[in-house]
């Protein structure tokens, strides 16, 4: 499974005994929704993206935020969309890839004409005067499979000018902010979870790019989620994101960044 695809899927939390709305997409039908730390100016409603030619057997269906309110409204709607394009091509590939394979289940899966599928809800964590950080909890499901996959991928950009915010351009020393939220959120997880796996955890929470890449901005942290079973055993998911106070972060956040700001904020 691609690792950037990930979820929380009601019928997993169910089945699990977890907390279901952790899961619940964010309802914005009837009008925009704002909280504390969020940019009035900017506003969204909820729509759903759809593939629309995925490999037979298969759907694609991501609910997302469609922003108004800016003028940098309709580039950010853009980059969005291109973003859910990419994460629905990758998750065509791998069913594409799953039928392919010579397996009981794969030839099973090929032979339906529905059952399988991926879906996602989201959180809109922060919008600013320049900062826009969404996360996606993705549900995905292949005919005849024991359970779902469920995992995260985020969509974090500066508004003025607009542009992604990635760890690769976030810190200054990316080996020493790897560092600093790997035992942050090790130290973390041990504590939240009824059934800790301490090898489970230490590789789930190593300090490389790929284990922190799914990274969202909080009011007063910079929040790690991940994905089904990479710190944590498969029937005890991580729900919620790991937070790290942006204080522990200052020195390792690049100036130029409009993180800076936060951390600087709440040092």
């Amino acid at each position: 499974m691609n690792k950037l695809l990930t979820s929380t899927c009601a019928v997993l939390l169910l089945c699990f005994g977890c907390l279901a709305e952790a899961a619940e997409p964010t309802k914005l039908d009837a009008k925009p929704a704002q909280s504390k730390g969020l940019n009035s100016a900017l506003t969204w409603v909820k729509k759903t993206y759809t593939l629309p030619k995925p490999p037979a057997g298969f759907s694609v269906k991501f609910d997302y935020p469609y922003f108004s309110g800016q003028d940098v409204a309709g580039k950010l709607n853009n980059a969005m969309q291109t973003e859910l394009t990419k994460q629905a091509n990758a998750a065509a590939k791998d069913y594409a890839d799953f039928v392919s394979d010579d397996l009981p289940i794969s030839k099973e899966a090929k032979k339906k004409k529905d059952g399988s599928s991926i879906t996602a809800s989201f959180i809109v964590h922060k919008t600013t005067d320049n900062i826009v950080s969404v996360s996606f909890a993705t549900c995905s499901y292949y005919y005849g499979a024991a359970h779902p996959v469920n995992n995260y991928f985020v969509f974090n950009t500066q508004l003025n000018p607009l542009a992604p915010i990635t760890l690769a351009n976030l810190t200054t020393n990316e080996k020493k902010f790897l560092q600093i939220v790997s035992v942050q959120c090790a130290q973390q997880i041990t504590k939240i979870l009824q059934y800790p796996n301490p090898d489970i955890i230490a590789e789930g929470t190593a300090p490389t790019a790929d284990n922190f890449h799914n990274f969202v901005f909080l009011d007063k942290q910079l929040g790690f989620y991940f994905n089904d079973a990479q710190a944590s055993i498969h029937a005890e998911p991580i729900l919620k994101p790991v937070g790290v106070p942006y204080g522990r972060l200052q020195s390792v956040i690049n100036q130029a960044s409009p993180a800076y700001r936060l951390a600087v904020a709440h040092k």
